[in-house]
């Protein structure tokens, strides 16, 4: 079941104001909410520091879901990069 820990809410879908501020790093990308189930999973075993995670678009049956992931840490958003981009 997905989890909403370490998500930031928008009703919008627009980024929230105060996570350029409070993040180093980001990244979108683009994958199916079975997908996003691995990808947290991952996040929570793997990063080191504070991330959260923020969704874009939703994904359907034909279209993948957007979402963006905040991190603090270098390395944690490298290790991100190299494994899920």
């Amino acid at each position: 079941m997905l989890s909403f820990e370490n998500a930031i809410y928008s009703p919008n879908r627009e980024i929230h104001p105060d996570i350029p501020c409070a993040f180093k790093h980001a990244k979108e990308i683009a994958r199916s909410s079975h997908e996003l189930e691995s990808i947290l999973d991952w996040c929570k075993e793997e990063c080191g520091q504070e991330w959260r995670w923020q969704l874009v678009d939703s994904s359907g049956e034909r279209q993948l879901g957007r979402y963006i992931f905040y991190f603090n840490d270098e390395r944690d958003f490298c290790t991100f990069i190299l494994k899920w981009s």
